[in-house]
């Protein structure tokens, strides 16, 4: 039933085509009473890397307080239903059954491509369980997503760099102005950067390394003041900013001791976000310049010995910015195509690239030959890293309940 479903969704639809507009979504939600006005306890969270992390952050931490909470993020790793997830589990297979055979039934829903599908499911179910709080992760940019229809007060801009150039713009600066959109006429922006203030549009605004931050001994420092909280030392550093903005939304909001004690509880991982699944193999979908940087500096401080990248990556990739970055004699490339899809780089054309700049690269992969000072990391893509788990019989650290 799940896979029909799914088929259904994909099959009545634009699929993964790009929609970069508004319209469609907001003439069906109106069509169907505006179901997301019902969920102004929430959140959304917008950037290019750090988006999950935050989502996952932020969700723990309020799970560890008592709240029931509703999170919303894309894209999934096996299960489309991972996407829509309600106090630790998945929307069951009947809840999505039940609200798909109403919504299919109209003209406005088969409009809407698959993503603005899943958004829309997304509104009314959250609206059915009511709960306490919703975090919605953007899907891409700002301007254009659907999300963005949704009347939260507080959004998260939480990092911005190169990636989808051919939707969102050329350079770093037109980025930052699309998913700027997310924060025009919203209470607070919550930013994991420095920037100008003068392209965001909230009423007000709050930057990481100003209002907040993680000093250079890890303590979480507010409004200039030392608090209680200490950065977790088995997080890469590249997460300080999206942790910060997490605790900074809840000790605004929340009960302080409350907060104290959840964060003490919290274990933070994130599935497939530098997400060690044995102690020397690790899934990471970094897709981008910017994400493979710090990607493989931290593997490469961490482990003395050789980087092994399962590599596969989708075509319209910034594929040449980032092959420079594994142009080290500690890294190893094993060539590995991700599940079929209309975007993947065949396995010949990524041999091509890595040939052009003089990489050497291995088409096997043997987990039997990792030393302990060895890694073994499976990134460049979700498909890559749901590909490699099904193949291998692994999964991520997070894996939701059924309900």
């Amino acid at each position: 039933m799940n896979n029909f479903i799914y088929q259904s969704l994909l099959k009545s639809s634009l699929c993964y085509r790009i929609n970069p507009s508004l319209k469609q979504i907001k003439r069906f939600i109106n069509k169907i009473a505006n179901p997301q006005n019902s969920l102004d306890a929430s959140c959304i969270i917008a950037g290019t890397n750090g988006k999950a992390s935050t989502s996952y952050s932020l969700y723990f931490l309020m799970r560890n307080i008592g709240l029931n909470v509703g999170l919303y993020t894309s894209p999934h790793i096996f299960d489309f239903r991972e996407r829509i997830i309600y106090n630790d589990r998945k929307i069951k297979e009947q809840e999505i059954k039940d609200i798909y055979r109403t919504l299919c039934r109209l003209k406005e829903f088969n409009e809407l491509t698959f993503y603005e599908k899943m958004t829309a499911i997304s509104f009314i179910y959250f609206k059915e369980m009511k709960p306490d709080f919703t975090i919605f992760e953007v899907g891409m940019g700002g301007r254009w997503d659907a999300v963005r229809v949704i009347p939260s007060k507080t959004v998260f801009l939480v990092n911005v760099s190169i990636d989808h150039l051919e939707y969102l713009g050329k350079d770093r600066k037109t980025i930052l102005l699309d998913k700027a959109f997310i924060t025009h006429n919203r209470e607070e922006a919550i930013i994991g950067f420095r920037m100008d203030r003068n392209s965001i549009k909230s009423e007000r605004c709050y930057c990481y390394g100003e209002e907040f931050y993680f000093n250079k001994d890890n303590q979480f420092i507010l409004f200039s003041e030392k608090t209680d909280f200490g950065y977790p030392e088995y997080l890469p550093p590249l997460y300080k900013s999206d942790v910060a903005s997490a605790l900074f939304y809840l000790t605004k909001n929340f009960n302080k001791r409350d907060v104290v004690r959840s964060f003490k509880k919290t274990v933070f991982k994130f599935p497939a976000r530098f997400d060690f699944i044995r102690t020397n193999v690790i899934l990471d979908i970094a897709h981008n310049p910017e994400a493979f940087f710090y990607l493989m500096k931290e593997l490469l401080s961490r482990f003395s010995g050789n980087i092994s990248v399962v590599f596969g990556i989708c075509k319209d990739k910034e594929i040449e910015l980032i092959l420079p970055i594994l142009k080290h004699k500690r890294i190893k490339v094993i060539v590995y195509e991700p599940e079929a899809y209309e975007r993947t780089l065949q396995k010949k054309d990524l041999i091509k690239l890595l040939e052009k700049y003089r990489i050497l690269y291995y088409d096997k992969i043997c987990l039997k030959e990792l030393r302990k000072e060895d890694c073994l990391c499976i990134t460049g893509s979700i498909m890559t890293v749901s590909k490699f788990c099904r193949e291998y019989g692994y999964s991520p650290s997070i894996f939701w309940n059924e309900g």
